[in-house]
């Protein structure tokens, strides 16, 4: 259904690639990414802070591995490049029961159709809300029976997968309320996080965070706006004529391939013209019935096609991102190949600091 008014994937292609390239370049699993340090750089030059520093970015390295980071960030990805906006939800697991390990992280990619968030005075986003659908049984589960509503109440033990809407809003708490221990309780924390059922105004759970835990992020701001615009809505006119060109060269070439027919009147008996191999179409006059050749410059189109393409290439920063081939290249040395990943870096510089 996503596709029944698309003529060509090229686009969708070159996002992917765009999206894939940004797993590649900026949260690579394969080595580690990320790098810890004080604020304050003479603090950064005592070894024993290095050696800490550099402990803890490894411990987390490795949460991140066992975590779904991964799948997540990259479906975060794909609305990161087409849609200007992504946002990832990052909590704890729920802890082993008898265990005192760390239970680890979890992350979930949302949907841009379900948040909306307000940036503060900085410009950075501190308030959110975020609609999500549980079954009565899963709501049950996740936030006990003597914390909902009594109509999931009544469907977890008759229906238990009929679907419930909830909202869950974060926001920064009041000054007031807020406890400066290292370990204080969910209602004294900097971050207030509490979850509404949709219709009922039920409260069902009210948490707490000590940091933001929602990764807003967008790809290019104009001043005053909340919300980021895309490479995507960058390159829409291209794609749209492109797509357009793509449909109409379809049509070019079932008329070469499936040509109509001209027919003088009362020269043709048959009821219609039959195009199967070995039918015969019956006419008083060979010479009143002929194809009606399409004058169509399908070469034209090709090149405006092609045109289309290397526009959207560029856009997505494909021509930036991918190494030419060998055969145009030669062999290279690994200082120019480190030197052309650095290039890469530079490209994503004003939109990932």
């Amino acid at each position: 259904k996503k596709t029944t008014r698309l003529y060509t994937s090229f686009p969708i292609d070159q996002s992917q690639k765009l999206t894939s390239a940004l797993s590649s370049i900026l949260t690579n699993q394969a080595q580690v990414w990320s790098k810890y340090r004080d604020q304050r750089d003479a603090v950064n030059q005592d070894p024993q802070v290095s050696e800490f520093l550099d402990a803890t970015n490894l411990i987390v390295f490795n949460l991140l591995n066992d975590s779904n980071f991964y799948t997540e960030v990259s479906k975060a990805y794909q609305q990161w490049v087409v849609l200007g906006n992504m946002v990832i939800f990052h909590e704890e697991k729920d802890p082993i029961p008898g265990s005192r390990k760390y239970p680890g992280f979890k992350f979930t990619a949302l949907h841009l159709s379900q948040v909306a968030w307000v940036s503060n005075k900085d410009g950075y986003v501190d308030r959110i809300a975020y609609r999500f659908e549980l079954s009565a049984e899963q709501a049950v589960e996740k936030y006990g029976k003597e914390n909902v509503s009594d109509k999931i109440k009544t469907a977890y033990e008759s229906n238990p997968d009929q679907k419930f809407q909830f909202y869950l809003w974060i926001g920064p708490r009041e000054k007031s309320k807020i406890s400066l221990k290292d370990v204080s309780a969910p209602e004294e924390r900097a971050f207030e996080a509490i979850t509404y059922e949709v219709g009922s105004k039920c409260k069902v759970l009210e948490d707490g965070y000590y940091e933001f835990p929602m990764y807003c992020t967008r790809w290019d701001l104009l001043p005053g706006e909340d919300f980021g615009r895309s490479r995507a809505e960058l390159a829409l006119p291209d794609i749209k004529s492109m797509n357009k060109l793509a449909k109409n060269h379809m049509i070019a070439s079932d008329k070469d391939i499936n040509p109509p027919y001209l027919v003088n009147q009362r020269d043709f008996f048959g009821g219609e013209i039959r195009q199967t191999p070995g039918s015969q179409t019956v006419v008083k006059d060979i010479n009143g019935y002929k194809e009606l050749v399409s004058m169509a410059r399908t070469d034209r189109v090709m090149d405006l096609y092609n045109e289309y393409k290397s526009n959207i290439a560029s856009l997505f920063f494909i021509d930036q991102i991918l190494l030419p081939p060998r055969q145009d290249i030669g062999q290279m040395r690994e200082a120019e190949v480190l030197q052309r990943i650095k290039e890469k870096h530079t490209v994503f510089g004003p939109v990932v600091p």
